[in-house]
């Protein structure tokens, strides 16, 4: 699924969906390398209850399903274009060595502190994320 918005200057489309279904379907339409951004927000596999989501996979499979995303992105951008990759403590290490490993270059690394909507029983809340941000080159 897709939404365009257009300010009179710029059109953008956000697509939702299964990531990997998605870009294939966009590559299927020759959209490959025609992306300015790409924002990958997924699921952070903290067993949280979710409509459509599977959020509570086997660790080794989720990282596993990390680096296919992001390898996924690739193709899509522009030279010049830029992923942005939201992700929690416990997985920012890994898209940062993976996105290397993909020949994209860290441009900032920033950290993302919310106080809205926790609650954990049994550990300390989670308030932050990791927003990682690379250029494709070329």
């Amino acid at each position: 699924m897709h939404k365009s918005v257009y300010n009179g200057i710029f059109r953008a489309r956000v697509h939702t969906g299964d990531m990997l279904e998605v870009i294939a379907k966009l590559k299927s339409k020759g959209h490959a390398g025609r992306y300015r951004l790409v924002y990958f927000d997924p699921p952070f596999n903290y067993a949280r209850k979710y409509d459509v989501v599977d959020d509570n996979i086997p660790l080794f499979e989720y990282r596993s399903l990390l680096r296919e995303w992001l390898a996924a992105t690739v193709d899509m951008l522009m030279p010049g274009g830029v992923l942005i990759v939201n992700i929690p403590d416990d997985h920012a290490g890994l898209v940062d060595l993976n996105c290397e490993n993909l020949k994209y270059e860290r441009l900032n690394w920033c950290i993302w502190h919310y106080r809205f909507g926790q609650h954990r029983e049994g550990a300390f809340i989670g308030s932050r994320t990791h927003v990682l941000i690379y250029p494709k080159l070329g």
